[in-house]
């Protein structure tokens, strides 16, 4: 018997309506009514409504484990818990509110769900549940508690040591050119 794996939290993209791809697929009719054919602008209007299909999520939605983001089908970015550094809550001029999603190794991911807040809330409850940690003020979702690493010069009687250098460098007296007597490239002599 298989069982159901349901989604902690899922959310919709703030913006229902995919502009670029509405923008692609209306170039692309466009050079076909005008121009009666297929032009290079029906193309270029395809290639940008096939990138917006792909990189525009859709939903987002909250496992046990990861972060899923829904794009255009069948395109399906999880990312997984253990690999997330962090989650900031940021506002960026001329589109609001996001979400940030920082990876250790990867590129992370802006994410502009409805309703943030609540989002980056049942984020939290999520991280937190996955690493076992309980904390009720945070912005940013740690990853995992750093450990604390041993450093060596923290022992006792192990006082690390250094070798003082002196400084062997003279600079030359005044009376010596350090150039030397040499002609000027361009003709003339260096004074």
């Amino acid at each position: 018997m298989s069982e159901q794996y349901q989604p902690l939290h899922s959310a919709k993209e703030k913006s229902p309506i995919n502009f670029m791809l509405i923008l692609g697929v209306g170039a692309a009719v466009a050079d076909i009514l005008i121009s009666g054919g297929v032009t290079g602008l029906f193309v270029v209007g395809i290639g940008v409504a096939i990138y917006a299909w792909f990189t525009t999520p859709t939903n987002y939605s909250l496992y046990n484990d990861r972060l899923l983001i829904f794009y255009g089908r069948p395109r399906t970015r999880h990312i997984m818990f253990e690999n997330i550094e962090g989650v900031d809550n940021m506002v960026v001029p001329l589109s609001g509110p996001r979400l940030r999603v920082r990876e250790f190794r990867g590129r992370g991911a802006w994410i502009t769900p409805r309703d943030p807040e609540t989002f980056m809330e049942q984020f939290r409850i999520a991280m937190e549940a996955f690493q076992g940690t309980a904390s009720e003020d945070s912005n940013f979702v740690p990853y995992q508690q750093a450990e604390a690493l041993e450093d060596p010069t923290e022992r006792a009687g192990d006082e690390p040591e250094y070798e003082e250098v002196a400084n062997e460098i003279e600079a030359p007296a005044e009376s010596e050119d350090p150039m030397g007597e040499q002609e000027d490239p361009w003709g003339g002599r260096r004074d």
